[in-house]
């Protein structure tokens, strides 16, 4: 079993590190998610709509990483109810949050992209979180940190929610360009 929720959690864990990726290059004051930014894009930039089309992919890729591996038995029943499987699911606020980035690109709103993205990734970053916190507490009462088995914890990995109200910084040559003038 703690083989099956650690290939799990693997997987969910590789998708947080590109959607991280993402987030922190464009949370920042020339980024499409950096504080002030509603001000500076407007729908018909190029470059906007391409970012966008990304920041929803990076969504979408991050959810389905959340989706339980079944066994054959559990997907029978699943399959069996189906429709209120689904109806189910489709109300939860994550999903309603990614119909509405996905609707908030199609119409160009790029105030309600911002809002939804942010609603969506805040969900998935948190469940994220919850995550890791119940991964590490599995192995607390191990003596002297010994888990007999090669589980790495990642302690070093950063266990703090995503800040909208701060832009990321800017490290190398171009870190002038890129200033935050807000």
């Amino acid at each position: 079993m703690l083989w099956c929720l650690e290939s799990q959690y693997q997987r969910i864990a590789a998708a947080e590190t590109s959607f991280q990726r993402y987030v922190k290059t464009e949370k920042r004051a020339c980024g499409i998610l950096g504080t002030g930014s509603e001000r500076r894009h407007q729908p018909n930039e190029v470059d906007y709509y391409h970012k966008t089309i990304e920041g929803l992919v990076h969504l979408e890729e991050f959810s389905k990483t959340f989706t339980r591996e079944l066994t054959f038995e559990v997907a029978c029943r699943i399959r069996g109810r189906q429709r209120v499987f689904d109806e189910t699911y489709n109300s939860m606020p994550r999903e309603i949050a990614l119909k509405k980035v996905e609707l908030a690109l199609e119409l160009d709103d790029f105030i309600g992209w911002r809002r939804w993205f942010r609603i969506a990734a805040e969900d998935m970053d948190g469940q994220f979180l919850e995550i890791r916190a119940a991964r590490r507490r599995f192995f607390d009462c191990d003596p002297d940190g010994d888990h007999g088995c090669d589980i790495d914890l990642e302690k070093a990995r950063t266990d703090e929610p995503i800040d909208w109200d701060i832009n990321e910084p800017t490290i190398g040559p171009h870190a002038r360009l890129d200033s935050d003038d807000d």
